[in-house]
């Protein structure tokens, strides 16, 4: 049986067309791709932040005070949550207390890599949410 060799495999025009058709759409799915990551890394941060917020209004009510530090055994100074239970899937890199004292904190997320558009996210005492990159603040919350 003799075996024609025209009509099969692929010619390098085809292969070309297809390369060309699979390059187009990965230039167009992965800024959509990049952009769904940085909102999932900014709503992870902010879900933190709330959490933290939450268990220092609770260390309020039972201390009369906001606690200055996030770890430790829970006292008047320490919040008592452990870095498990700061837990992301990497949408952030760490949750801080700065501007503490008896009455006041700010909690600030640092997003990474580093988001170009909202930079950190801030949420303080009063619920007053913060942002220190260049896009709004409800943009970026």
């Amino acid at each position: 049986m003799i075996f024609n060799q025209k009509g099969r495999g692929f010619t390098l025009i085809e292969l070309m067309i297809v390369l060309v058709i699979m390059a187009t759409l990965a230039a167009v799915a992965y800024p959509s791709y990049q952009d769904s990551l940085r909102k999932a890394r900014r709503a992870d941060a902010i879900a933190v932040l709330m959490r933290v917020a939450h268990a220092q209004e609770r260390h309020f009510t039972r201390f009369a005070r906001y606690a200055v530090n996030l770890g430790g055994v829970v006292s008047p100074e320490n919040l008592g949550m452990t870095s498990e239970s700061l837990q992301s899937d990497g949408g952030f890199s760490s949750v801080t207390v700065s501007s503490a004292s008896a009455t006041t904190y700010t909690l600030t997320a640092a997003i990474l890599p580093v988001d170009r558009e909202c930079g950190d996210l801030t949420l303080d005492q009063y619920g007053q949410k913060g942002a220190s990159g260049a896009q709004e603040v409800s943009f970026c919350w």
